[in-house]
């Protein structure tokens, strides 16, 4: 009796825990710069379009590559920023609950155009 009782929880668990788990998607992709170098410690947020509500977050690895795991089915984009580089946002993304990994691919950011010093000499 013992034994069936811890079956029947083991099988509730898993079944609580695939359902979870259900419909979820990861979303993977990598930032370089114009010569196609990787932009390491970079952050990528996810928002919803629809509000644009912050839904997740991450920060690129030392070869430019990032993901972003469990994101439920819905219509999205990135926000990528890195220091020295212009923001950029990218195109909607729509999760299907069929697609289990969405790749975005490489994604090249500009560098910021340098604004120039003005220095003012002091009032007197």
């Amino acid at each position: 009796m013992q034994r069936f009782v811890h079956s029947l929880t083991c099988l509730a668990l898993l079944l609580i825990m695939s359902s979870s788990l259900y419909g979820q998607s990861l979303i993977q992709g990598q930032l370089t710069n114009k010569a196609h170098q990787p932009l390491p410690q970079a952050s990528v947020v996810l928002f919803q379009v629809q509000d644009s509500s912050f839904v997740s977050f991450a920060i690129t690895k030392q070869d430019g590559s990032f993901r972003i795991p469990k994101v439920k089915p819905g219509l999205y984009y990135l926000q990528y920023t890195a220091s020295g580089y212009t923001s950029s946002l990218s195109d909607p993304i729509r999760i299907n609950p069929e697609r289990s990994i969405v790749p975005i691919g490489v994604k090249i950011l500009r560098r910021k155009q340098a604004k120039p010093i003005v220095i003012k000499p002091a009032r007197a």
